[in-house]
C-alpha cells in the first residue's frame, strides 16, 4: 500500500503482522487498509473456532471490535457484539445481536439487538420489518 494510494487494502493469510495465528486453510488471518486522506494503517485480525466459522474480529483499536459470535448446529449464527462509535466516549456494545430460526431450520425469524437502541442495527419489536425480510429474500434467497 504506497502513499499515492487513494485507498490500499491488503489481505493476509499465511503471513500475521498484527498477532494472528498464520491460517493455510484459506481462511483470512487478518487485513489491513489506508486511505491517502490520513495514511494510517488500520487492521482486524480474525479469530475462528474448530469448523473454520469466525468467532471474533479484533481491530487495531478496541472500539471496533466484533466479538460473541457463536452458531446453532446448522451453522446458523446464534449472538453476535459489535463495538463502533455511539458518542465520542462511547464505544462498547453497540449491537448485541441474538438471532431467532424456525426450528430445525435455517429460516431466519428475526433479530433482536439488546445494544444501543439509537446507533447501528435497527430491530423491530414484531421481528423483522418488511424491508429487512425483502432483502434477505433477495440476497438470501430465503423464502
Amino acid at each position: 500500500m504506497g502513499t499515492v494510494d487513494l485507498f490500499g487494502f491488503k489481505i493476509n493469510y499465511k503471513t500475521a503482522g498484527h498477532g494472528a495465528t498464520p491460517l493455510y486453510n484459506g481462511d483470512i488471518a487478518e487485513t489491513e487498509w489506508k486511505t491517502q486522506n490520513d495514511n494510517v494503517l488500520r487492521w482486524y485480525r480474525y479469530g475462528y473456532n474448530n469448523l473454520n466459522r469466525i468467532t471474533a474480529a479484533t481491530a487495531y483499536s478496541s472500539n471496533y471490535n466484533v466479538s460473541g459470535v457463536t452458531y446453532d448446529k446448522n451453522r446458523n449464527i446464534k449472538t453476535l457484539t459489535r463495538n463502533a462509535w455511539q458518542t465520542p466516549s462511547t464505544y462498547t456494545n453497540m449491537d448485541v445481536l441474538t438471532y431467532g430460526y424456525s426450528n430445525y431450520s435455517n429460516k431466519l425469524l428475526n433479530v433482536n439487538d439488546t445494544g444501543n437502541t439509537t446507533y447501528g442495527f435497527k430491530d423491530s419489536s414484531s421481528g423483522l420489518t418488511l424491508a429487512y425480510k425483502k432483502e434477505i429474500i433477495k440476497n438470501f434467497r430465503i423464502l
